[in-house]
């Protein structure tokens, strides 16, 4: 039945057609209504918590990578290169370890989610 919430119309409907009382699915479980809401919500909470995490993990790998890298961009700033060029160079590396990152984060969750699927 499409959608779920015609089942009210429909015993109603049934009831004025044969005269037998038709008692509608969703209002004897109508705590599944509510079951999938919740659902719904803490899957959102969840992915929202992903997210913050995916991000802070991110940002901790990018300043990691600079940190490191200090001693280079000194050299390089001492050597005359401007705070632009610096910028230039680092950028594309951390474009790609980001975008490296991200992939391999989705592809956890993918199998993640597919795990729990099974059970």
């Amino acid at each position: 039945m499409s959608p779920a919430t015609g089942a009210d119309g429909i015993a109603a409907q049934l009831h004025r057609s044969i005269g037998l009382d038709a008692i509608p699915w969703t209002r004897e479980n109508s705590q599944l209504f509510e079951g999938l809401d919740a659902q719904a919500r803490t899957g959102l909470i969840i992915k929202i918590f992903a997210l913050v995490t995916i991000v802070v993990g991110i940002a901790s790998a990018m300043l990691l990578s600079i940190a490191r890298r200090q001693a280079e961009i000194g050299i390089m700033r001492a050597m005359g290169a401007s705070k632009a060029l610096v910028v230039t160079i680092y950028s594309p590396e951390s474009e790609v370890r980001l975008i490296v990152f991200w992939q391999k984060r989705l592809t956890e969750a993918r199998i993640s989610s597919a795990d729990l699927t099974h059970l």
